[in-house]
């Protein structure tokens, strides 16, 4: 099985230039990936379910233990921050990949 960040097509090169910057053009396999439309898809389910999770457990963890405002402060703000980062890169990946199984990007023209 090829890691879940890297080409839909080779599994070789890696998907992303930085944290969420695609790469334009996979260099082991020549495969587009510069004209993906991802759209406003992978940000919308990033913060619904990123939205949902920390809302759950910050009530959740607000009825069972009523911690101070600042614990939840300091607990759920750069949680929310970093699992938006990981779904939102996890949402890209799996976009592109439903977009090459269902043929949407092109080859490189060589």
């Amino acid at each position: 099985m090829t890691n879940f960040f890297t080409c839909p097509r080779c599994g070789k090169a890696p998907l992303f230039q930085g944290v969420l910057k695609v790469v334009d053009v996979c260099p082991a396999c020549g495969l587009v990936l510069k004209d993906h439309d991802a759209g406003d898809g992978p940000a919308f389910f990033a913060i619904l379910l990123v939205g949902f999770l920390v809302t759950f457990a910050a009530g959740l963890m607000e009825y069972v233990l009523s911690p101070p405002f600042w614990v939840h402060a300091a607990l759920w703000i750069p949680l929310t921050f970093l699992a938006c980062f990981f779904v939102l890169r996890m949402a890209k990946s799996l976009l592109i990949r439903w977009q090459y199984r269902l043929a949407l990007l092109k080859e490189n023209p060589k």
